[in-house]
């Protein structure tokens, strides 16, 4: 219950972050550098609604001997460029995250092994405001993320693309230094990410139980990223 309360404050007060931290941006004098930004990250999430439609299918097929497991992690990579001055910073990136999970049994109605996995890949698209001292930085961004679910089973070697939407999110941030030169920074960044709207998970449910009843999950999880920042570093 808290964290669904948490969650509204922080999508409440993202435009006013916005707002601040962009006024301050613009109303002192920057000495600014721009770096490249490669990162990679493992987060957490919980999607109960996901887990339901999974476990609806395989409650209808009882031979399925290994089945799926939930999709509670994602991992990915992150690629951007970063302008940063002497006590705040501004850039753009693209990011991901993935998970797979797989069942298969013997189907009685071939008597052939039968094996199925679901692909899901979340992509971000962000515009990030940071401030703070070189050591620790908060931040925040805005994101346009798509979600795809993609299906492959046997025979079949082609995935077939189940579902891809888009909605806007946030991301808040906290960068905290590992270790900085000249020209390279380590940054570990704890992050949480909120969409604004949910994804709707009916194409799934369509495809493995044949229902059309409406089924929405927010996908908002948290995780850390290992971020490297390469160019010129401010003191």
């Amino acid at each position: 219950m808290w964290f669904k309360g948490f969650s509204q404050i922080l999508k409440a007060y993202t435009p006013r972050f916005f707002s601040l931290l962009g006024s301050f941006l613009f109303s002192v004098s920057l000495i600014a550098q721009l770096n490249i930004q490669i990162g990679y990250a493992i987060s957490f999430m919980d999607l109960p609604e996901n887990t339901q439609i999974l476990q609806k299918y395989q409650d209808a097929n009882p031979w399925i001997t290994d089945r799926f497991t939930p999709i509670k992690v994602l991992n990915g990579l992150q690629i951007g460029l970063c302008y940063t001055g002497n006590m705040c910073s501004m850039g753009v990136n693209w990011s991901y995250g993935q998970a797979n999970t797989s069942l298969n049994g013997l189907n009685p109605a071939d008597n052939l092994e039968f094996n199925r996995t679901l692909y899901y890949k979340l992509e971000s698209y962000n515009f990030f405001l940071e401030a703070g001292s070189p050591r620790i930085q908060l931040g925040a961004s805005l994101n346009l993320n798509y979600l795809s679910i993609k299906d492959k089973y046997s025979p079949n070697t082609v995935k077939s693309l189940l579902s891809r939407q888009s909605v806007l999110g946030s991301q808040f941030h906290l960068n905290i230094g590992l270790s900085s030169g000249s020209v390279c920074r380590i940054n570990l960044q704890p992050f949480y990410f909120l969409p604004w709207k949910t994804f709707d998970l009916s194409p799934l449910d369509k495809t493995l139980n044949g229902s059309a009843t409406e089924i929405h999950s927010n996908f908002k999880h948290f995780g850390i990223r290992l971020l490297l920042l390469n160019g010129p570093q401010r003191g």
